[in-house]
Parts: structure tokens; C-alpha cells; sequence
């Protein structure tokens, strides 16, 4: 069955207020306008499902965000709070500019989206969860999305994660990524928890199903016990996340032991031509009962080529189309879990462990 068709959004109503007390008035207001908007041939309205708090580094990752959330709301109707900070900007404040927006499906339902775009500067920038707070829709979960690579000691903060069923970021878009997912394993240790969903690892489900695959069957099933050592390429100067947080997979999910386990080297190409921190190549060789095995999965492209060789010569390989979602597709992903994922909290843990044992060649 093919999926409704969504016409684009129509604006149906839009506000530009510049006091916290004037902009939960229009938001009141808006909500109310939301409920109106139902026509006798359309079905009631389906109201937001989830408020998604969407903080950026400066208004072009506003936009892309504002994108995303136009783009997912058939699936994730929300209340959208899209914010910038700017800790130092003059005069402390707050500006806002309100949407509502609907738009018609071909099942003849109708979706409205109420977005706000705030613009915060000065001390409030330092306590947002203040500001944030009675924007909050009652009684709907809330998800927080770092767009690009804000500050994360708001977003860890405990007060926070008590708020928010679902975080989500992207550890490879800050400036060092193995920093940012120490600060991520930090704070699972401070708080017992971590709501986080991760971009860098939600990007890797491919290449986790591949490696998964080529060890499939009665013949290549025991090599898994016998891996002397990791090989991992990535685009950039430095391993990203996505490098790190494959090896802290294969460490976590086959019980690598902290030390004296497989050899871990990581690979950097640094190429103009290759988006930084994408993953290149996997490749593991295993030995056991005398007999050796090399499992090898390389970026060509959008494809992935998989070569499986033995001691006694090339026992398999293939070729898989493995495009990686857009944004929005990932970030919708993402929204549909919630609460921790233990997978990849193990893996961000062992990645840390890796890390700080084998430092990259």
C-alpha cells in the first residue's frame, strides 16, 4: 500500500512576540487555533504527539531543523521548540516567531504543527531548561535534539535528563568526537541512565548488519572466537565516533576482554572528496584451531563490498546497496525509541575502553 499523500503545509497563522509571558499566551492561543482548524471534510486535527526541543548552534542549523521537523510531522506530529542560544549576545532576552501550520492527507486527515523558533541571548542562554519549561505541552513526552554540536553540559545535566524521554545528537558533528562520547559515558555513570540516540550510531546500522551477516552460516560462526585483530578506515584526521563506536560494538556484543584482547588499529584517510568521519572499511582476522579467516566490508560509494576469505582461499564476497538515510529519515528513526539503548550504551562504554588502550596509529 502506498503511503498518503501529504499536500504542502499552509500557514495558517504566525506571530512574532519578544517576552517569555507574551509567548506562552500565543502559544495557548495557537493550540486553540489548532483545534479549530478542522473542516467538515477533513477529520479532526491530530495534535502533537510529542514536544521536540531542537537546540542549534546559529539559524542556518535553525532551518535545517525547521526542515526536518516539516518533513517528519506526518509520522511525529509535535510542538516544535527550535532554539538558539547565544550566551553572549546583547541585550539579555528572548525573541520568538510562532507557526502553525497544516497541511491535508490524501486519507483526508489533516496534520497541524505548531513550531516556535526562539532566539535566546544573554544569562537566559545559561538556564534554558527555565526558559523551555513552560513552553512544554502537559501530559507528552519530551525529546531534545542538539542540532550540529551546542554546548553538552546543559544537555547532560541531570535536571534535564529527568525531563527528556529521548536525547539525540550527533557525536561525530563535535570537533572531537572521542571527547564527546567521554562526556556521554560521564554522564551514564552519574546518572544510571542515558535516553541518548545517536546519529554516528544510528548511521552504522548498516555496517552492523553487514559484518552481522558475514558470519552467518556453520563454517564462519566460530571465527567470531577467534578474532586477533580490528582493522578500522575512516574519512578525516582523527577516528570518529562511527570508527570508535563499531569497535566498541564488536568489543561489547563478542566479550573482548579489556586487556590482552584483539588488536585494534584505526586508519585515517584525509580526503577533500569524503564527508569527514564516515566510515570506510571494516576488516577482521581470526584464527582458530590452526585455520585462519578474513571478514572485509569496504565503503565504494553507496555500495558496500563484502569479501569472506579462509585459509584455503576466497570463500565468499557480494556486493550491498547501503545508502544511509537522510536526516530526516534518521531522526524519525530515532524519535519512534525511547528510554536508554543498552547496545549502544555497551558499545559507547567499550569504545571509551578501546580508546584509552589502544591509542590510534
Amino acid at each position: 500500500m502506498s503511503p498518503p499523500v501529504t499536500r504542502e503545509p499552509v500557514l495558517i497563522r504566525g506571530e512574532h512576540v519578544s517576552s517569555l509571558h507574551a509567548l506562552s499566551a500565543e502559544l495557548s492561543e495557537l493550540h486553540r487555533e489548532m483545534l479549530r482548524t478542522g473542516h467538515d471534510e477533513v477529520r479532526p486535527v491530530r495534535t502533537a504527539v510529542l514536544t521536540l526541543i531542537a537546540v542549534c548552534i546559529d539559524e542556518p542549523s535553525m532551518d535545517v531543523a525547521a526542515d526536518v521537523v516539516r518533513r517528519i510531522a506526518s509520522n511525529h506530529p509535535s510542538r516544535a521548540i527550535l532554539v538558539v542560544a547565544d550566551r553572549n549576545g546583547t541585550p539579555d532576552g528572548v525573541d520568538a516567531d510562532l507557526s502553525l501550520e497544516c497541511s491535508a492527507m490524501g486519507n483526508a486527515e489533516q496534520i497541524c504543527a505548531e513550531s516556535v523558533r526562539l532566539t535566546v541571548r544573554g544569562q537566559p542562554a545559561l538556564h534554558l531548561t527555565s526558559v523551555i519549561t513552560p513552553l512544554l505541552l502537559p501530559d507528552v513526552p519530551v525529546a531534545l535534539w542538539l542540532v550540529g554540536a551546542p554546548p553538552l553540559e546543559q544537555a547532560l545535566h541531570a535536571e534535564v535528563l529527568s525531563v527528556c524521554e529521548r536525547i539525540l545528537l550527533d557525536s561525530d558533528a563535535y570537533p572531537d568526537p572521542l571527547g564527546t562520547m567521554r562526556s556521554l559515558a560521564a554522564a551514564h555513570r552519574e546518572h544510571g541512565h542515558l535516553p541518548v540516540g545517536d546519529l554516528a550510531w544510528e548511521r552504522l546500522l548498516p555496517w552492523r548488519e553487514v559484518l552481522a551477516q558475514s558470519f552467518d552460516g556453520r563454517d564462519m560462526l566460530p571465527f567470531l572466537r577467534g578474532v586477533r585483530r580490528l582493522d578500522v578506515e575512516c574519512a578525516g584526521t582523527r577516528p570518529s565516533a562511527e570508527a570508535w563506536l563499531v569497535a566498541g560494538w564488536l568489543a561489547s556484543r563478542l566479550h573482548w576482554p579489556s586487556r590482552g584482547g584483539p588488536e585494534i588499529a584505526m586508519t585515517m584517510r584525509d580526503d577533500a572528496h569524503l564527508e569527514v568521519g564516515s566510515l570506510l572499511a571494516v576488516r577482521l582476522d581470526s584464527t582458530l584451531d590452526g585455520r585462519t579467516a578474513e571478514v572485509s566490508v569496504c565503503a565504494e560509494g553507496d555500495t558496500r563490498v563484502t569479501s569472506i576469505a579462509t585459509g584455503e582461499g576466497l570463500a565468499a564476497s557480494g556486493i550491498v546497496r547501503m545508502q544511509i538515510p537522510d536526516l530526516h529519515a534518521l531522526v524519525g528513526r530515532l524519535l519512534q525509541e525511547s528510554g536508554e539503548d543498552r547496545i549502544y550504551t555497551g558499545a559507547l562504554r567499550r569504545a571509551i575502553t578501546l580508546a584509552e588502550a589502544e591509542p590510534a596509529s
